[in-house]
């Protein structure tokens, strides 16, 4: 028995997302992976297409669901659909690919309801001083005061923490609205 906790793992293509998935998920993960026919994007041999499934378990009764979304432009339709009933995400950035804040804004935008009630983790990788400080600067500038954790999606304990922090979060976000449980 599930009981509906589920964890969305977002962001650009090659950001890490199904190898975070992978890291933590007690079970083996369901992936779609197909050839990446964008190597001009992510020099990456292959890409999630529909989206990547793992599970976690809490106890023996209760799991969470993971859910890595397809990170390309051209999958965005697929977003909605995994993101209904989520509890929150999990912000996978790459830093060393294109525009910081442009996938700050994609993915934030995209994601507003999670991102509105404090229910998304921004985890960097492949980060530099400068890249982190242009996050900084941009969650600044959007008022927004999410969490920003520098992360190796290949390690399970920086996904567990990633994990554990999201899910403060949302607890802390519930208790201050009145919606314990």
């Amino acid at each position: 028995m599930n009981n509906g906790k589920k964890i969305l793992f977002i962001g650009s293509m090659g950001a890490g997302k199904t190898t975070a998935i992978s890291s933590i998920s007690d079970d083996p993960p369901v992936t779609t992976e197909a050839m990446n026919s964008a190597r001009h994007i992510s020099d990456k041999q292959t890409t999630t297409v529909a989206m990547d499934f793992g599970r976690i378990y809490l106890d023996q009764f209760d799991a969470i669901d993971l859910y890595g979304i397809p990170g390309q432009d051209h999958f965005d339709f697929l977003w909605p659909i995994l993101e209904k009933g989520a509890l929150g995400a999990i912000f996978l950035l790459d830093c060393s690919q294109g525009d910081i804040p442009e996938t700050l804004d994609r993915f934030c935008n995209a994601f507003a309801r999670l991102r509105d009630n404090n229910a998304i983790v921004i985890a960097l990788n492949r980060t530099d001083q400068h890249s982190v400080q242009r996050c900084q600067q941009w969650l600044f500038d959007n008022n927004l005061t999410l969490p920003l954790i520098l992360s190796d999606p290949r390690e399970r304990t920086d996904v567990l923490m990633l994990l554990e922090l999201l899910i403060a979060n949302v607890e802390a976000e519930l208790f201050s609205a009145g919606e314990t449980q």
